[in-house]
Formats: C-alpha cells, structure tokens, sequence
C-alpha cells in the first residue's frame, strides 16, 4: 500500500511540475487616453506584453461588431515609431503637394487586424497608408489624429515596460 501511495505522489508531482513548465508567464500592461466620458467620445489604447505593443481607438456607446488594432512585434517600440513618423511624413507632403488619391503599404512589421464579433473572425493584413485627397488613414480606420494619439502613448512606453517587467 505504501509503494502505490508513494507512486501516486511522485506521478502527482511529476505531473504538477510539467504542467507549471508549460504554462508562459505573460503579462500584459494597458495604457490609456481618453476623451471625455459621454457617450459617443473615444478612448485610444495602448496595450504591450512580452511579444509586441497594439493599439486601438473605440468609442463609447458604439454598437460596432468590429475591432481594429495595428500590431506591432517586439517592446521596444522602434518599428511603430518608425511607422507612425512614415505615416506622419507621407500626410504632410501628400497634403503639400496636392496629390490625387493613392494608397501605399507601409513596410516594417506592423499589422493591422479586425476582430468581428458576429462570427469571432479575426483578419490581419499589412498596414497600408491612404490619402484620398485631403486626408490621410491607416488601413482606412486610423485617422491622423488616431495617429497622434497613439504616438502619445508611444512616450510612455518605458514606464510600460518597467511595470510590465516588474510584474
């Protein structure tokens, strides 16, 4: 009886122990800018864990089954100032220069992904600049404006990280 007690116990810990080596320690850290608090108002998002840093913009109230985030890899946030600085310098001399209508990819490693809750689909694709004439999107979705905000978020992104870390 003792051997088949003392079997169990060793399969138990043997089984405790692999089951802790399987599971990943991430943890993940949101900052966040919002405007106002009323219904209609949106907040932008900034959320970094141990393998990139995604934002996104929703608004309050908004009954929409969809949710748009750009991603970007690694925590350094390099690439997605690089992007948002790209993004920044094409509005500016598309606006300029008084250009027609174009659309350009952006190259880096940023993605741009939809989640749609009606069938809990998830679609990502390359991030692509737009300029329709006067105004300048992300995917269609992010705005100038968008744009800025998450370069906001982008400066306190070393504080993010240090939490993240400590955590």
């Amino acid at each position: 009886m003792r051997i088949l007690s003392l079997v169990f116990a060793v399969a138990l810990l043997v089984a405790c122990e692999k089951a802790a080596t399987r599971t990943e320690h991430n943890v993940e850290v949101k900052r966040q800018i919002p405007e106002n608090a009323a219904v209609g108002d949106t907040i932008w998002t900034m959320r970094v864990d141990s393998s990139g840093i995604d934002f996104s913009h929703w608004a309050l109230g908004s009954m929409s089954d969809r949710m748009y985030t750009v991603k970007f890899r690694g925590t350094d946030g390099q690439n997605a100032l690089s992007v948002f600085n790209t993004f920044a310098k094409w509005a500016a001399t598309a606006r300029a220069n008084r250009v027609e209508p174009f659309s350009k990819r952006i190259p880096s490693d940023c993605g741009f992904s939809t989640f749609r809750s009606r069938d809990m689909k998830v679609i990502e694709l390359p991030c692509e600049f737009s300029y329709n004439g006067s105004d300048a999107t992300l995917n269609e979705e992010f705005t100038e404006r968008d744009i800025v905000k998450f370069s906001e978020l982008l400066k306190q992104l070393s504080e993010v990280n240090a939490e993240r870390l400590a955590k």
